[in-house]
């Protein structure tokens, strides 16, 4: 009987091999991603894996080759031009500026029409996603069948599909090719509860596994050990081992940057459809607060949602807290982010126009927190919180470089030349960033004389202890610039070695002296690209402030 019915049942299905040219994906209203172009691309050849589900019984069987232009025949003529068309449709779209993308979308104004929905994700000019959903209901069932398709990369299609009436049957297909990235939900866990974070992997023998927060990317290549793969997570001393299975990765997290290190058990696996709805507006920015047992830390939290989809990041006078990610259900969400270092979890309920949650990260860290909205909220100024004492003019001090060679800002290297020192450290996510930035403005204006200077705090505060995670953040960061081992981490140990400047609360601290060896700025904090418009207001800024930096005789 559920071969019989095989020609009526929804179905799920991975198809790749298609490349598109930047060329060929143009923005629409008018022009959209030409689909029946890319399906012509679709390689119908390897090992199709199909799963029935029946009464929660499973089975599986292997198929050597499927037609797939045929199975998504109507998605391939969809074409908006088509005047009828629009006014059969909503359309509109939204500008999500902490990810940098613009979505589309296409809904149908009639629930008999075929297509139900299309949208179109862009990142600039390249299309990244495309999600159309075709319905068809009679007498005998009802099916959907979701498409979504990431150009360049890889096509994904999910089905499902209720049998009513005379049959009296109810099943699901999954018809599956192995792509070249899968899309899965991982979680580390502490006790019973899960922190998540979104990840990639690659289909070859040892797969690339990368870790994703909104728009950045964190990418590792694994290495055999054993039964075992190794992952060495980039600029920090992290390391993920893990076995992989066809649907999960099962392992552990070891953070080897902290005294003593500790491991956290991970596991990750294909993100389960739920149906998730928004019931609240969150766009926007709230003031927010951390609260501890003797302070509260004022932050602004910047909201964007697209649907049950979340973006957002929390800025501090030190810095922000990354590109997060996550889901709304109904009035409850969730937000989260891992760059190596790190794992943040915020989670949160509107209540009466107020937001409380916690915020979770590592092994035992809670923190709640609350926010209301308020566009007119600002933090104090970052040029203004550090600031040399009375007396002082400039910072002096003599530290080892990398090499163990004593370096001092009196060096010939540096005279009459402007420079940049940071005060930084190799376990600082906010530095990373920074140095990112920084390593920009260097090959910039290194030729107009620019010298930058990492004054790096470390962990341990001993040289030989700290050099390796110190030489392997800039090693993995590529810094062209000198950085030296400052001492121990912390704004008491900071101060200590600069004793000329009122506090460090910060790391990252950047001070800026001119050709004549005077302090000009100190800027506390760092907000780095997961605030979307504030980071580019900052860099738009200081470009200003640089250029004249660095001209001035």
């Amino acid at each position: 009987m559920i071969t019989r019915y095989f020609s009526l049942l929804a179905f799920s299905l991975l198809i790749f091999g298609c490349q598109t040219n930047k060329e060929d994906q143009p923005k629409p209203f008018g022009h959209t991603f030409d689909i029946k172009q890319a399906s012509s691309q679709w390689d119908s050849t390897g090992i199709c894996v199909k799963s029935l589900l029946k009464d929660g019984n499973s089975e599986t069987i292997e198929l050597e080759s499927i037609d797939w232009n045929k199975e998504v025949q109507p998605f391939l003529n969809l074409d908006w031009n088509v005047p009828a068309n629009k006014e059969k449709y909503q359309y509109d779209s939204i500008h999500l500026a902490l990810v940098g993308e613009t979505v589309y979308r296409y809904k149908a104004l009639d629930s008999s029409l075929a297509v139900q929905l299309a949208e179109y994700r862009y990142q600039e000019d390249k299309c990244t996603e495309i999600h159309v959903r075709v319905r068809e209901k009679n007498v005998a069932y009802n099916y959907y069948r979701d498409m979504i398709l990431y150009p360049g990369e890889g096509y994904k299609i999910k089905a499902g599909q209720e049998v009513t009436g005379i049959m009296q049957v109810d099943f699901k297909v999954n018809l599956s090719k192995k792509s070249a990235y899968e899309h899965l939900m991982g979680y580390f866990h502490r006790g019973d509860m899960k922190l998540p974070v979104r990840v990639e992997r690659t289909s070859e023998e040892i797969p690339t596994i990368t870790f994703v927060n909104g728009t950045e990317r964190i990418e590792s290549k694994g290495q055999k050990d054993g039964d075992s793969i190794i992952y060495k997570i980039p600029v920090f001393p992290t390391e993920l081992h893990v076995i992989h299975t066809k649907d999960s990765i099962i392992g552990k997290w070891y953070n080897y940057d902290r005294e003593p290190s500790f491991s956290m058990p991970f596991t990750a696996g294909l993100k389960q459809d739920v149906n998730y709805k928004s019931s609240v507006d969150l766009n926007g920015k709230w003031h927010a607060q951390f609260h501890r047992e003797n302070r509260t830390t004022e932050s602004i939290a910047i909201f964007e949602q697209d649907q049950q989809n979340l973006y957002g990041t929390f800025v501090t006078q030190s810095g922000d807290y990354r590109s997060l990610q996550g889901e709304i259900l109904n009035d409850s969400f969730y937000l989260s982010a891992f760059e190596g270092s790190h794992i943040y979890f915020f989670t949160g309920k509107l209540t009466d126009g107020k937001i409380s949650g916690n915020w979770y990260s590592g092994l035992t860290f809670q923190l709640p927190w609350t926010a209301e909205k308020d566009a007119d909220f600002e933090l104090p100024d970052a040029d203004t919180l550090t600031y040399l004492k009375p007396g002082f003019e400039t910072v002096s001090f003599t530290f080892p470089d990398l090499d163990g060679n004593q370096v001092s800002l009196s060096d010939d290297k540096y005279k009459g030349k402007p420079v940049i020192l940071t005060i930084m450290g190799s376990w600082c996510p906010n530095c990373m960033d920074e140095g990112r930035y920084l390593k920009e403005v260097y090959n910039r204006y290194h030729d107009q004389g620019l010298e930058i200077i990492g004054l790096s705090f470390e962990r341990r505060g001993d040289f030989d202890k700290d050099l390796p995670a110190l030489k392997k953040a800039v090693e993995d960061l590529d810094l062209p610039y000198d950085v030296l081992f400052a001492g121990k981490a912390g704004g008491k140990y900071a101060a200590e070695a600069l004793p000329m400047l009122n506090h460090v609360i910060s790391f990252p601290t950047s001070i800026y002296l001119d050709r004549s060896g005077k302090v000009v700025k100190i800027h506390t904090g760092f907000t780095g690209p997961g605030t979307g418009e504030l980071y580019t207001e900052f860099v738009a800024e200081n470009e200003v402030f640089l250029k004249e930096f660095v001209s001035v005789n």
